[in-house]
């Protein structure tokens, strides 16, 4: 459950919490491999353990584009893209 109020306090929004959901437990494009006859797209995810418990809710940070600059998300000390030292933690 999100908690509404602490994300407004914090001058977050929805989107933003679910596009950081979305990059760590999600699958996201990263890159396009090109070769001479064939592509491979590059596709990024979390690694099972993060995935497999509720507590990897505990190390996600959410960043907002106007608190930030440009907009980065990610969950703090998975090794995933996007990864952010400086945000918000949505309690």
């Amino acid at each position: 459950m999100i908690d509404h109020d602490a994300v407004a306090r914090l001058g977050l929004n929805q989107s933003e919490i679910d596009g950081t959901l979305n990059d760590l437990f999600g699958q996201r494009q990263v890159s396009t491999i090109y070769h001479p006859l064939n592509q491979y797209h590059v596709v990024m995810e979390a690694a099972p353990e993060y995935w497999q418990s509720p507590d990897t809710l505990r190390n996600v940070y959410v960043t907002s584009p106007a608190a930030s600059g440009p907009a980065t998300t990610g969950a703090k000390g998975t090794g995933t893209a996007g990864t952010s030292t400086t945000g918000q933690r949505v309690p």
